[in-house]
């Protein structure tokens, strides 16, 4: 694929992404599908629109549509593969939005997911047992899943850090010829970016767990699927987790931190890194681009590995 065909994806998702938000909020207002402070967790000082994961999808979706239709060397059955367990994942937090859900039933129907998606290809093979495979594949889907949806806490942060990391993920693979991988990654961070221009501080809409967890299926689907050639499993894997290394540490900060302190793993807190580095001085809006910052660091790292390593 030539390089001017990855640069449309990206700014077709963009504009698209940026277009649908729009149409989506008239939408969220006129049937109430809004958020509105609680005093407690949202703390917001007026409702806001919750269903901007379902404009982003939309927009990528069309993107990816054209782009199968144009473009021969991208069939539809791999690509199937991948976005239909990702759109099953978004119906699970579209759901949880306006019915919410315990976590056990949320995780089991995450791993009913990714049944599909091994089957289609998408494998952590790091061993030879596929028993062994699997269980890694879900446990990588699993965490990644639900640690965008963790991060999804402040004003432009989930949506900041999967258009870095995506980008990350899509300038790697296209470095190796990956075509499907650099296609679906650049969709994925020009939908975040579009997103972006409606969700920065002060948001005037949210992602919502549908887009929350569309974001975190896709980059566990992409992290996975990224398979740098002549670079080792360990030190490919080692790449995946620093192009998702604020998530991943937020992740285990805030298991870590509520196990020491006695709380269920599932409790929800004001206890992210982000809470932390605004209980240290920062306001919302910098403690977002620190940690933006600290994904960027993270992705740069990876790209340096792959670039010596190669």
């Amino acid at each position: 694929m030539r390089t001017e065909n990855y640069l449309y994806i990206f700014l077709g998702t963009a504009l698209f992404s940026t277009l649908l938000v729009y149409l989506f909020k008239i939408v969220a207002f006129k049937f109430s599908l809004v958020d509105a402070p609680d005093g407690m967790r949202k703390l917001q000082q007026y409702a806001v629109p919750k269903i901007g994961g379902a404009a982003l999808i939309s927009a990528l979706s069309i993107v990816l549509i054209i782009l199968t239709w144009m473009n021969k060397e991208i069939t539809l059955s791999p690509l199937l593969w991948i976005l239909l367990p990702a759109l099953g994942a978004a119906g699970i937090g579209l759901f949880d939005d306006f019915h919410p859900m315990s976590p056990w039933p949320r995780l089991l129907i995450l791993i009913f997911l990714v049944v599909p998606l091994w089957l289609g290809g998408t494998k952590v093979e790091i061993f030879s047992s596929d028993t062994i495979s699997f269980l890694l594949t879900v446990f990588w889907v699993l965490a990644i899943t639900n640690a965008v949806n963790m991060i999804d806490n402040s004003d432009g942060l989930a949506g900041g850090i999967v258009f870095v990391s995506s980008l990350g993920i899509g300038l790697i693979s296209i470095l190796f010829g990956q075509f499907l991988v650099a296609s679906l990654a650049l969709a994925l961070s020009g939908s975040a970016l579009g997103f972006l221009r409606h969700n920065w501080f002060p948001a005037r809409i949210y992602l919502g767990d549908a887009g929350a967890y569309f974001f975190g299926f896709m980059l566990a689907v992409l992290a996975i699927r990224l398979k740098p050639v002549a670079i080792d499993d360990v030190w490919g894997w080692l790449i995946a987790i620093l192009l998702l290394l604020m998530p991943l540490t937020d992740l285990f900060f805030v298991i870590i931190r509520r196990i020491s302190e006695g709380k269920h793993i599932f409790t929800a807190g004001r206890d992210h890194l982000a809470h932390l580095l605004v209980d240290f001085g920062l306001n919302s809006k910098t403690s977002v681009l620190v940690l933006i910052f600290f994904e960027l660091v993270g992705v740069l790292f990876a790209t340096v590995l792959v670039l010596t390593l190669r």
